[in-house]
């Protein structure tokens, strides 16, 4: 398994309008790419962080970036973007709600 670590750096008074645009998009990517989804998270400076997993570093890769409305409405709320991190998952003891 693969994953890919995020940081985002929203525009004031966007935040309500990134996260309902990630979750969007999060579920185009689920269905156009076989992600197994993402986790989004706020830091304690504000910052919003989003952990992505992946079935392997080739599938993250070859994903398609299609421009959706939900990709469009995260950029308008953006100031800046970037993988933070692309991590080998070594082992997976998370466990998930639905467990």
């Amino acid at each position: 398994m693969f994953v890919a670590v995020y940081s985002f750096k929203l525009k004031p008074n966007m935040e309500e309008q990134f996260q309902q645009a990630w979750a969007e998009r999060t579920k185009e990517i689920i269905k156009a790419s076989g992600s197994f989804g993402s986790r989004l998270h706020r830091n304690e400076d504000g910052t919003f962080v989003a952990y992505a997993q992946w079935p392997s570093r080739k599938a993250w890769e070859n994903a398609a970036p299609s421009e959706t409305a939900a990709r469009d409405r995260m950029r308008e709320a953006t100031l800046s973007s970037e993988t933070v991190f692309c991590l080998e998952v070594l082992e997976d003891l998370l466990v998930t709600q639905n467990q």
